[in-house]
Protein backbone atom coordinates (compact mmCIF):
# COMPACT_ATOMS: atom_id res chain seq x y z
CA UNK A 1 0.00 0.00 0.00
CA UNK A 2 2.82 2.14 1.08
CA UNK A 3 4.83 1.47 -2.10
CA UNK A 4 1.88 2.36 -4.27
CA UNK A 5 1.65 6.09 -2.73
CA UNK A 6 5.02 6.46 -3.45
CA UNK A 7 4.70 6.01 -6.88
CA UNK A 8 1.71 8.21 -7.05
CA UNK A 9 3.77 11.10 -5.39
CA UNK A 10 3.96 14.41 -6.65
CA UNK A 11 7.31 14.23 -9.30
CA UNK A 12 8.92 17.61 -8.19
CA UNK A 13 12.04 17.50 -10.36
CA UNK A 14 9.69 17.07 -13.74
CA UNK A 15 7.79 19.90 -12.71
CA UNK A 16 11.03 22.09 -11.96
CA UNK A 17 12.06 21.43 -15.28
CA UNK A 18 8.82 22.12 -16.70
CA UNK A 19 8.48 25.52 -14.53
CA UNK A 20 11.79 26.16 -15.88
CA UNK A 21 11.23 25.85 -19.50
CA UNK A 22 8.03 28.01 -19.37
CA UNK A 23 10.29 31.07 -17.44
CA UNK A 24 13.05 30.23 -20.20
CA UNK A 25 10.48 30.74 -23.16
CA UNK A 26 8.32 33.70 -21.15
CA UNK A 27 12.20 35.54 -20.88
CA UNK A 28 12.73 34.89 -24.33
CA UNK A 29 9.07 36.23 -25.66
CA UNK A 30 9.84 39.28 -23.28
CA UNK A 31 13.38 40.38 -24.49
CA UNK A 32 11.89 39.61 -28.53
CA UNK A 33 9.18 41.96 -27.39
CA UNK A 34 11.38 44.21 -25.86
CA UNK A 35 13.94 44.71 -28.83
CA UNK A 36 10.97 45.30 -31.02
CA UNK A 37 9.75 47.99 -29.25
CA UNK A 38 13.55 49.10 -28.59
CA UNK A 39 13.64 48.99 -32.77
CA UNK A 40 10.25 50.79 -33.31
CA UNK A 41 11.48 53.68 -31.12
CA UNK A 42 14.70 53.74 -32.70
CA UNK A 43 12.00 53.89 -36.31
CA UNK A 44 10.72 56.89 -35.03
CA UNK A 45 13.36 58.82 -33.70
CA UNK A 46 15.04 57.97 -37.02
CA UNK A 47 12.19 59.02 -39.08
CA UNK A 48 11.76 61.97 -36.78
CA UNK A 49 14.94 63.06 -37.64
CA UNK A 50 15.27 62.45 -40.89
CA UNK A 51 11.74 64.71 -41.39
CA UNK A 52 13.94 67.48 -39.79
CA UNK A 53 16.58 67.32 -41.64
CA UNK A 54 13.86 67.41 -44.59
CA UNK A 55 12.50 70.36 -43.41
CA UNK A 56 15.64 72.09 -43.18
CA UNK A 57 16.86 71.44 -46.69
CA UNK A 58 13.68 72.78 -48.25
CA UNK A 59 13.59 75.79 -46.67
CA UNK A 60 17.08 76.28 -47.19
CA UNK A 61 16.21 75.44 -51.08
CA UNK A 62 13.30 77.65 -51.07
CA UNK A 63 15.72 80.94 -49.97
CA UNK A 64 16.28 84.10 -52.20
CA UNK A 65 20.17 83.61 -51.78
CA UNK A 66 21.61 81.58 -54.18
CA UNK A 67 24.33 80.11 -51.67
CA UNK A 68 21.85 78.98 -49.19
CA UNK A 69 19.80 77.49 -52.42
CA UNK A 70 23.11 75.30 -53.84
CA UNK A 71 23.18 74.28 -49.80
CA UNK A 72 19.51 73.30 -49.86
CA UNK A 73 20.16 71.06 -52.97
CA UNK A 74 23.05 69.37 -51.24
CA UNK A 75 21.00 68.41 -48.32
CA UNK A 76 17.72 66.92 -50.54
CA UNK A 77 20.34 65.23 -52.37
CA UNK A 78 22.17 63.64 -49.22
CA UNK A 79 18.59 62.76 -48.30
CA UNK A 80 17.15 61.00 -51.32
CA UNK A 81 20.25 58.93 -50.95
CA UNK A 82 19.49 57.64 -47.23
CA UNK A 83 15.57 57.47 -47.25
CA UNK A 84 14.54 55.72 -50.37
CA UNK A 85 11.09 57.03 -49.11
CA UNK A 86 11.72 60.29 -49.68
CA UNK A 87 13.47 59.93 -53.18
CA UNK A 88 10.47 60.58 -55.58
CA UNK A 89 9.36 63.32 -53.82
CA UNK A 90 13.09 65.30 -54.01
CA UNK A 91 13.48 64.41 -57.63
CA UNK A 92 9.81 65.36 -58.43
CA UNK A 93 11.44 68.99 -56.37
CA UNK A 94 14.49 69.09 -58.16
CA UNK A 95 12.82 68.21 -61.53
CA UNK A 96 10.42 71.49 -61.29
CA UNK A 97 13.43 73.73 -60.32
CA UNK A 98 15.42 72.22 -63.50
CA UNK A 99 12.15 72.94 -65.46
CA UNK A 100 11.88 76.53 -64.37
CA UNK A 101 14.98 77.61 -64.43
CA UNK A 102 15.54 76.12 -68.31
CA UNK A 103 12.39 76.67 -69.22
CA UNK A 104 11.10 77.09 -73.07
CA UNK A 105 9.11 80.29 -71.90
CA UNK A 106 12.18 82.45 -71.95
CA UNK A 107 14.73 82.33 -75.11
CA UNK A 108 16.49 78.82 -74.98
CA UNK A 109 20.08 79.90 -75.58
CA UNK A 110 22.57 78.35 -76.68
CA UNK A 111 25.36 78.89 -73.44
CA UNK A 112 26.40 77.04 -70.66
CA UNK A 113 24.78 75.61 -67.54
CA UNK A 114 24.29 78.13 -64.99
CA UNK A 115 25.89 76.56 -61.49
CA UNK A 116 22.47 76.21 -59.62
CA UNK A 117 21.13 74.25 -62.76
CA UNK A 118 24.47 72.19 -62.83
CA UNK A 119 24.22 71.25 -59.14
CA UNK A 120 20.75 70.07 -59.68
CA UNK A 121 21.22 68.24 -62.44
CA UNK A 122 24.12 66.33 -60.68
CA UNK A 123 21.82 65.54 -57.83
CA UNK A 124 19.39 63.87 -60.30
CA UNK A 125 21.56 62.02 -61.92
CA UNK A 126 23.10 60.03 -59.26
CA UNK A 127 20.21 59.05 -57.05
CA UNK A 128 18.49 56.87 -60.12
CA UNK A 129 14.92 58.21 -59.40
CA UNK A 130 13.42 56.36 -62.92
CA UNK A 131 10.26 58.45 -64.11
CA UNK A 132 10.25 60.87 -60.92
CA UNK A 133 12.45 62.67 -62.69
CA UNK A 134 10.90 64.75 -65.42
CA UNK A 135 13.61 67.05 -67.10
CA UNK A 136 10.71 67.27 -70.74
CA UNK A 137 10.36 70.66 -72.41
CA UNK A 138 13.31 71.98 -70.89
CA UNK A 139 16.50 73.90 -72.00
CA UNK A 140 20.01 72.00 -71.42
CA UNK A 141 22.34 72.68 -74.23
CA UNK A 142 25.70 72.05 -73.40
CA UNK A 143 24.88 70.16 -70.08
CA UNK A 144 27.65 67.61 -68.51
CA UNK A 145 26.57 64.69 -66.80
CA UNK A 146 29.07 62.26 -67.44
CA UNK A 147 27.93 57.99 -65.87
CA UNK A 148 24.18 60.22 -65.25
CA UNK A 149 22.10 57.30 -64.00
CA UNK A 150 18.56 58.34 -65.46
CA UNK A 151 16.68 55.34 -66.19
CA UNK A 152 12.87 55.82 -67.26
CA UNK A 153 14.02 59.90 -66.97
CA UNK A 154 11.03 61.79 -68.64
CA UNK A 155 13.11 64.32 -71.50
CA UNK A 156 11.00 64.32 -73.94
CA UNK A 157 10.90 67.76 -76.29
CA UNK A 158 14.26 69.11 -74.31
CA UNK A 159 17.05 70.55 -75.95
CA UNK A 160 19.95 68.74 -74.89
CA UNK A 161 22.40 70.10 -77.88
CA UNK A 162 25.93 69.73 -77.73
CA UNK A 163 24.91 67.87 -74.34
CA UNK A 164 27.84 65.30 -72.55
CA UNK A 165 26.15 62.35 -71.39
CA UNK A 166 29.26 60.10 -71.46
CA UNK A 167 28.45 56.22 -70.17
CA UNK A 168 25.22 57.84 -69.00
CA UNK A 169 22.40 55.09 -68.48
CA UNK A 170 18.94 56.33 -70.23
CA UNK A 171 17.61 52.68 -70.30
CA UNK A 172 13.62 53.22 -70.84
CA UNK A 173 13.78 57.01 -71.03
CA UNK A 174 11.45 58.60 -72.93
CA UNK A 175 13.18 60.79 -75.44
CA UNK A 176 10.97 61.75 -77.89
CA UNK A 177 11.00 64.74 -80.22
CA UNK A 178 14.48 65.75 -77.79
CA UNK A 179 17.07 67.56 -79.85
CA UNK A 180 20.59 66.02 -79.15
CA UNK A 181 21.87 67.01 -82.46
CA UNK A 182 24.36 70.01 -83.60
CA UNK A 183 23.24 73.44 -82.41
CA UNK A 184 20.90 75.46 -84.36
CA UNK A 185 24.06 77.97 -84.55
CA UNK A 186 25.49 79.04 -87.94
CA UNK A 187 28.96 80.07 -86.04
CA UNK A 188 29.00 76.72 -84.41
CA UNK A 189 30.94 73.26 -85.15
CA UNK A 190 28.54 70.62 -86.16
CA UNK A 191 28.78 68.33 -83.34
CA UNK A 192 26.01 67.19 -81.56
CA UNK A 193 25.72 65.74 -78.25
CA UNK A 194 28.04 63.09 -76.63
CA UNK A 195 26.72 59.84 -75.37
CA UNK A 196 29.72 57.55 -76.06
CA UNK A 197 28.92 54.14 -74.57
CA UNK A 198 25.83 55.39 -72.98
CA UNK A 199 23.45 52.92 -71.94
CA UNK A 200 19.85 53.82 -74.60
CA UNK A 201 18.27 50.31 -74.37
CA UNK A 202 14.39 50.12 -75.07
CA UNK A 203 15.00 54.18 -74.84
CA UNK A 204 11.52 56.04 -76.72
CA UNK A 205 13.50 58.49 -79.23
CA UNK A 206 10.54 58.95 -81.84
CA UNK A 207 11.39 61.93 -84.11
CA UNK A 208 14.67 62.65 -81.98
CA UNK A 209 17.05 65.13 -83.69
CA UNK A 210 20.51 63.51 -83.28
CA UNK A 211 22.47 64.96 -85.85
CA UNK A 212 26.14 65.10 -85.62
CA UNK A 213 25.57 63.20 -82.13
CA UNK A 214 28.74 60.85 -80.93
CA UNK A 215 26.99 57.57 -80.00
CA UNK A 216 30.36 55.42 -80.21
CA UNK A 217 29.78 52.17 -78.73
CA UNK A 218 26.02 53.20 -77.00
CA UNK A 219 23.51 50.39 -76.77
CA UNK A 220 20.67 51.56 -78.57
CA UNK A 221 19.70 47.75 -78.62
CA UNK A 222 15.29 47.87 -78.66
CA UNK A 223 15.21 51.10 -78.79
CA UNK A 224 12.14 53.21 -80.57
CA UNK A 225 14.31 55.29 -83.53
CA UNK A 226 11.29 55.99 -85.83
CA UNK A 227 11.70 59.33 -87.24
CA UNK A 228 14.68 60.14 -85.86
CA UNK A 229 16.99 62.59 -87.66
CA UNK A 230 21.17 60.76 -87.13
CA UNK A 231 22.47 62.31 -90.13
CA UNK A 232 26.32 62.91 -89.69
CA UNK A 233 25.89 60.98 -86.50
CA UNK A 234 29.10 59.03 -85.11
CA UNK A 235 27.89 55.34 -84.54
CA UNK A 236 30.72 52.97 -84.96
CA UNK A 237 30.63 50.25 -82.94
CA UNK A 238 26.78 50.84 -81.59
CA UNK A 239 24.39 48.11 -80.72
CA UNK A 240 21.34 48.23 -82.44
CA UNK A 241 20.14 45.29 -82.40
CA UNK A 242 16.21 45.08 -82.69
CA UNK A 243 16.27 48.93 -82.68
CA UNK A 244 13.44 50.33 -84.67
CA UNK A 245 14.94 52.35 -87.50
CA UNK A 246 11.50 52.91 -89.45
CA UNK A 247 11.95 56.12 -91.25
CA UNK A 248 14.88 57.24 -89.64
CA UNK A 249 17.55 59.84 -91.24
CA UNK A 250 20.79 57.80 -90.94
CA UNK A 251 22.23 60.15 -94.31
CA UNK A 252 26.47 60.31 -93.86
CA UNK A 253 25.99 58.82 -90.49
CA UNK A 254 29.11 56.20 -89.74
CA UNK A 255 27.64 53.08 -89.14
CA UNK A 256 30.78 51.22 -89.30
CA UNK A 257 31.23 47.75 -86.94
CA UNK A 258 27.67 48.63 -85.52
CA UNK A 259 25.65 45.90 -85.04
CA UNK A 260 22.62 45.59 -86.31
CA UNK A 261 21.35 41.96 -86.11
CA UNK A 262 17.18 42.36 -85.87
CA UNK A 263 16.85 45.87 -86.35
CA UNK A 264 14.05 47.24 -88.63
CA UNK A 265 14.82 49.84 -91.47
CA UNK A 266 11.91 50.07 -93.48
CA UNK A 267 12.16 53.14 -95.01
CA UNK A 268 14.95 54.27 -93.57
CA UNK A 269 17.53 57.06 -95.19
CA UNK A 270 21.09 55.17 -95.88
CA UNK A 271 22.23 57.70 -97.86
CA UNK A 272 25.85 58.87 -97.76
CA UNK A 273 26.29 56.56 -95.09
CA UNK A 274 29.20 54.17 -94.12
CA UNK A 275 26.77 51.05 -95.59
CA UNK A 276 24.04 50.35 -97.64
CA UNK A 277 20.74 49.32 -96.69
CA UNK A 278 21.83 45.73 -98.59
CA UNK A 279 24.50 45.34 -96.52
CA UNK A 280 22.33 46.05 -93.26
CA UNK A 281 20.37 43.43 -94.36
CA UNK A 282 23.01 41.28 -94.39
CA UNK A 283 24.05 42.55 -91.11
CA UNK A 284 20.94 40.69 -90.23
CA UNK A 285 18.38 43.89 -90.08
CA UNK A 286 15.08 43.20 -91.74
CA UNK A 287 13.05 46.14 -94.32
CA UNK A 288 9.59 45.38 -92.50
CA UNK A 289 7.60 47.24 -89.80
CA UNK A 290 6.79 44.80 -87.37
CA UNK A 291 8.97 46.18 -84.59
CA UNK A 292 7.23 45.62 -81.13
CA UNK A 293 8.95 47.46 -78.13
CA UNK A 294 9.66 45.72 -74.61
CA UNK A 295 8.80 47.77 -72.07
CA UNK A 296 10.96 48.31 -69.28
CA UNK A 297 9.03 51.41 -67.20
Amino acid sequence: MARSRGKRGTDWSKIATVVSTMTAVVALLFTGLSLRETQRQSEIAERGQMTDRFSRAVDHFGSGDVLIRLGGIQELHSIARDSERDLPAIAAMLSAAVRKLRSFEAPCQYKRIDMETKALLDALATVDAGASVDLSNSCLHLMSVRHARLRCAQLQFSRLNAAILTDADLTGADLSSVHLGAPDQPDTHPVGATLTGARLVSARMGRARLTHALLQKADLSNADLRGADLTGAYLKGAKLRGTNLTGTVLSGADLSDTDLAGAFIKDADFRNASITRESAIRSGAVDTDTYKQTTIC
